[in-house]
């Protein structure tokens, strides 16, 4: 029973730490991609939707998308690797 709990303690630790990390790099995103990335993976707008919001193609948007999200990533896996060594 110890190591039941003793392991939920270390998966929230974990999980609690990777919120962390991932709540860092949204909030490290420039501004405009945060915009676009908060309105299309939290609120739901589609590509579409948001670039008539923001009078931009929709191709614009998901250009903005791809960097927020690739610039995410990179964060993310600096912490993984950091957490290898």
């Amino acid at each position: 029973m110890i190591r039941a709990e003793e392991s939920q303690k270390q998966g929230g630790i974990l999980f609690e730490d990777l919120k962390s990390v991932y709540e860092n790099a949204y909030e490290g995103l420039p501004e405009n991609s945060k915009f676009i990335y908060r309105l299309h993976k939290i609120d739901g707008f589609t590509s579409q939707e948001i670039g008539h919001l923001l009078d931009m193609s929709p191709s614009m948007v998901e250009a903005q998308l791809g960097k927020a999200l690739k610039i995410m990533r990179d964060r993310i896996r600096k912490y993984q690797l950091s957490r290898l060594r």
